[in-house]
C-alpha cells in the first residue's frame, strides 16, 4: 500500500511539473508590459528627435525619467527559460538564445540603463541635447532586439 501511494504520488508530482513547466503566461505578459512602458516612452521621444512633434522640455523629460526608472527595475523573474517563443502556448517572440548567452544580454541592459541615466540628466535641456542622449538609448534597445527578439 505504501509503495502504490509513493508511486502515485511521484507520477502526481511529475505531471504537475510537466503541465506547469510551459505556464509562463504572467511572466510573458509581465515581460511584454514592461517592454511596451519601454516602448512608449521610446516613441514619445522619438518622435521629438525626427522632427515628427514639437520638441516639449517637460514631456522628454517625463520620458527619459520613466526609462531610467523603467531600466532600474528588476525585471528577473520575468525572463524564465522555457517561456521563449516555439514553446507550445508561449505568445512571445523572445528567442531562446537569450537564455544560452545570457552576459550577453544582461550588458544590453545594462547600456540601456547607463543611456537611461544619461538621457535622464539633459531630456530637458533642450533638443540637441535630448537627441544627443537619445541615440545611445536606441542603440542599446536595437542591440538586443536584434539579437534576441524574433521579427
Amino acid at each position: 500500500m505504501i509503495i502504490k501511494k509513493a508511486i502515485f504520488l511521484c507520477i502526481s508530482a511529475a505531471l504537475i511539473t510537466t503541465a506547469l513547466a510551459g505556464d509562463f503566461d504572467r511572466e510573458i505578459k509581465a515581460r511584454q508590459s514592461f517592454m511596451q512602458v519601454l516602448a512608449y516612452n521610446n516613441g514619445l521621444l522619438a518622435g521629438m528627435a525626427r522632427g515628427k512633434v514639437p520638441y516639449d522640455a517637460e514631456l522628454a523629460q517625463t520620458a527619459a525619467m520613466n526609462l531610467k526608472l523603467a531600466s532600474q527595475m528588476n525585471m528577473g523573474s520575468v525572463w524564465v527559460p522555457g517561456s521563449e517563443m516555439g514553446v507550445e502556448g508561449n505568445d512571445t517572440k523572445t528567442k531562446a538564445e537569450l537564455w544560452s548567452t545570457w552576459p550577453k544580454a544582461g550588458t544590453y541592459l545594462a547600456d540601456l540603463g547607463k543611456a537611461s541615466v544619461a538621457l535622464d540628466a539633459v531630456a530637458g535641456m533642450g533638443l540637441d541635447q535630448m537627441k544627443a542622449a537619445f541615440s545611445d538609448v536606441g542603440d542599446a534597445c536595437s542591440a538586443c532586439h536584434k539579437d534576441f527578439r524574433a521579427k
